[in-house]
């Protein structure tokens, strides 16, 4: 028997893969043809399916004789991204796992959603996981993809599906081999002007959200969310964290607000007009995450999972000593 990880070559479906094998257990992913974020997998012992994730026919062959589901797998770009994309990927896809898992008789999956799901919180008031979801005027189709996906995650406990979801903030940590806002910001490091915006985020160490999906499977409560995460930062001082770890002391700039959003406008204009990204200029959805304060509280993991948390300065030398190692920075 096996466990079917989905998203298996991003940074959370890495860190529950090996997290998963390390357990001794059998793992199946499954896996684009020729698709070169594969290698990241190529030191652990798992069962490899070769298909679209799209494809119904193929999550059955992946699904066949498992007895639980991680599905990690979405799409959150730092360069435009069109928003059907958006919604096909994160939404209609977990729609597809969870009915191919209902078909398969698997009983339990645990889903990885976002904090941005949940709602924005700041220093005085954390957001929890019944905060009444106040980012409607980001107008973001990442943020709407993933609350949409809730919303069908949660129409599967009717059809006696168990899913438990998983809320990580902003993933940091080892095997990051997909271009991510996070590792977008420690490339950021390397640099010799330092430009911050005014918002913050709370930093989610990647092998603490995987350990965090293995406890979730075993006693998480079905229909319950779980906040996952290390600590709450603001932007600037997650930077001048990175910029100690990478040994750089560069010039401190603040972004204005008004400079970003036009930035991230003329990136989408860009993109839009010649059908194609451009590498590493954020989109203006991105962009506008970055200005507001998504501090939130993980003290439900921590007393109904037991989670302890991983020092944030800990999980900064984890992420650039593997990015250094692997020559990504």
């Amino acid at each position: 028997m096996a466990v079917f990880v989905t998203g298996a070559t991003d940074v959370v479906g890495a860190n529950i893969v090996r997290a998963l094998t390390r357990k001794g257990e059998t793992v199946r992913v499954l896996l684009r043809n020729n698709d070169r974020y594969n290698d990241v997998l190529s030191n652990l012992p798992v069962d490899p399916i070769y298909g679209d994730p799209s494809d119904p026919n193929a999550l059955r062959r992946a699904m066949k004789d498992c007895t639980a589901v991680y599905h990690t797998e979405e799409i959150n770009p730092v360069e435009y991204c069109p928003p059907t994309a958006y919604m096909a990927v994160n939404a209609e896809g977990t729609r597809r796992v969870l009915q191919v898992a209902l078909e398969r008789e698997i009983p339990r999956v645990v889903f990885t959603s976002s904090a941005f799901a949940v709602g924005q919180g700041d220093s005085d008031t954390l957001a929890t996981e019944t905060t009444e979801f106040n980012l409607t005027h980001l107008e973001d189709p990442y943020v709407e993809s993933k609350r949409k996906a809730e919303s069908i995650a949660r129409a599967f406990l009717e059809k006696g599906l168990e899913v438990v979801i998983l809320n990580p903030g902003l993933v940091l940590g080892p095997l990051s081999v997909r271009p991510t806002i996070g590792t977008s910001l420690v490339r950021l490091s390397g640099t010799l002007t330092k430009l911050y915006p005014s918002g913050g985020i709370l930093i989610s160490d990647a092998e603490d959200v995987a350990r965090a999906h293995l406890v979730a499977m075993e006693k998480g409560v079905s229909g319950e969310r779980y906040i996952v995460g290390t600590e709450n930062t603001k932007y600037f001082l997650l930077l001048e964290l990175l910029y100690t770890v990478s040994g750089f002391r560069p010039m401190s700039i603040p972004l204005p607000r008004f400079s970003a959003i036009l930035m991230g406008w003329l990136s989408d204009s860009l993109a839009k007009a010649f059908g194609r990204s451009i590498p590493s200029i954020p989109s203006l959805s991105v962009v506008k995450r970055t200005y507001v304060d998504l501090f939130l509280s993980s003290e439900k993991a921590t007393l109904e999972l037991g989670m302890t948390w991983t020092p944030l300065k800990e999980t900064l030398d984890k992420t650039v000593g593997w990015l250094r190692k692997n020559r990504m920075i």
